[in-house]
């Protein structure tokens, strides 16, 4: 790493969404900035693969359009950006029933009204805490957030009914959380935005959000294939001998990562896992863009989703993709896991099943930060003259993450202009690899 490489204003570490948007933001400022990434793609947990002509996005991923950040940030006219349905079809007692925003989806509300799933009662709370939620600001969720979402819900008067058919798979699809430990700041933000934002698949893949942020940075700041062993002094070390150069340091991984390269870095937000299936076939299962549900408490899925009935991108012409999300395989044979999942979704789509062929299965480990009561939201840190960003210290989403890189960008910018302010980076840091 020789020559425009040799002294850097910033080095980033991971080239997720938090550190593209970072680069970003330094870049505008007039830094030298360059971006150190493991992996052969940008994009962090915001990846797409594509796969004999079917885009295959690592996980169930929606983007929320009506984020000023984003908005800010990304070409949406390019990203092809087609609208979800503001609800959801869950399956219980082996029929579905439609769950909607009856103050967003008028014509829809009968079916809101006779779903077995809910009381009376529960439909008239229901109506009332959409009523809250859209009035509520950044610091009403806040105060939430030493509840956890199954101790809100409760206190609201919800029945046991709507908690177990409708509550619980619905954290279990957004944040794969079966026990509704999370946040109740966190679920409530997820339900605000889910029943009045616009909630979009992009044409290309949810990996096309970091690729048009990476494609607005200069020539040759991201540097792929790039692993960072160690973070020293002056700079840091890369595991094929390289050092760089640089006055500020900012790690934009998730604390896992971390932790490989700085030990003594511990957060308390771990990763929940996820398995997200991939099938395809003539004929879809729906012909809307609705998440369908596992309101029962068996079973391994726990949500179906067919992004060809708003973006036929993602499938060849003539065939239909199917994403089928699990909450957990116990270790299944993956095999036997797919037709254990075939076998279940027979139940709940009948015999054409049989006709859907496997594509691919993703094993994620850490699939999204779990944020439990008591988390202190946050957009970045400031540890040992280091800077940290990245949607766990908040919440993961497209938006947080890119929030998260700005606020970062905003504090670096603040300590190159605080004379008093010099680097602070302790001299010895133990020498691990690391996924930046």
């Amino acid at each position: 790493m020789e020559g425009e490489l040799s002294m850097l204003d910033v080095a980033i570490i991971g080239a997720g969404l938090s550190g593209l948007s970072a680069a970003y933001h330094l870049q505008e400022k007039g830094y030298k900035v360059a971006v150190f990434e493991s992996n052969a793609k940008v994009g962090g947990r915001c990846k797409t693969d594509y796969v004999d002509g079917f885009i295959l996005d690592r996980g169930l991923h929606f983007f929320q359009k009506g984020f000023a950040e984003s908005k800010r940030l990304l070409e949406y006219r390019t990203l092809r950006l087609e609208p979800v349905y503001p609800g959801a079809m869950v399956h219980y007692n082996n029929n579905f029933h439609l769950v909607t925003n009856p103050l967003r989806k008028i014509g829809d509300s009968l079916s809101l009204a006779v779903a077995p799933i809910f009381t009376f009662k529960d439909k008239v709370k229901l109506v009332s805490l959409l009523s809250q939620l859209f009035t509520f600001s950044e610091d009403n969720l806040k105060q939430l957030s030493g509840k956890t979402t199954l101790e809100f819900i409760q206190e609201k008067g919800f029945s046991d009914i709507i908690i177990q058919s409708f509550f619980r798979p619905l954290t279990k699809a957004i944040f794969y959380d079966e026990t509704m430990s999370i946040s109740a700041g966190v679920f409530c933000s997820m339900l605000k935005t889910f029943a009045f934002e616009e909630n979009a698949l992009p044409a290309y893949g949810i990996g096309s959000i970091p690729v048009q942020l990476a494609e607005r940075l200069q020539e040759g700041t991201i540097h792929l294939h790039s692993r960072v062993k160690q973070i020293r002094e002056e700079g840091i070390e890369l595991s094929n001998g390289d050092f760089v150069q640089a006055k500020k340091i900012v790690v934009s991984l998730p604390p896992h990562d971390i932790e490989k390269i700085l030990p003594e870095y511990k957060v308390e937000t771990v990763f929940k896992p996820v398995t997200c299936m991939y099938f395809t076939t003539k004929t879809p299962p729906v012909n809307s863009p609705i998440i369908l549900l596992n309101g029962d408490v068996k079973g391994l899925v726990s949500s179906v989703f067919v992004p060809t009935t708003i973006q036929p991108s993602y499938a060849p012409p003539g065939s239909h993709l199917i994403n089928v999300t699990l909450q957990s395989t116990n270790d299944i044979d993956d095999e036997e896991l797919i037709d254990q999942v075939l076998q279940e979704l027979i139940d709940w789509f009948g015999i054409k099943v049989n006709d859907w062929i496997h594509l691919k299965t993703y094993h994620i480990k850490n699939g999204l930060p779990n944020i439990r009561r008591h988390h202190a939201l946050k957009y970045h840190e400031e540890k040992d003259g280091l800077f940290f960003c990245g949607d766990h210290l908040s919440y993961g989403s497209v938006n947080n993450a890119l929030l998260s890189g700005r606020s970062v960008a905003e504090a670096v910018e603040k300590s190159f202009k605080n004379k008093a302010g010099a680097r602070a980076i302790r001299k010895t840091f133990a020498t691990h690899s690391a996924h930046g």
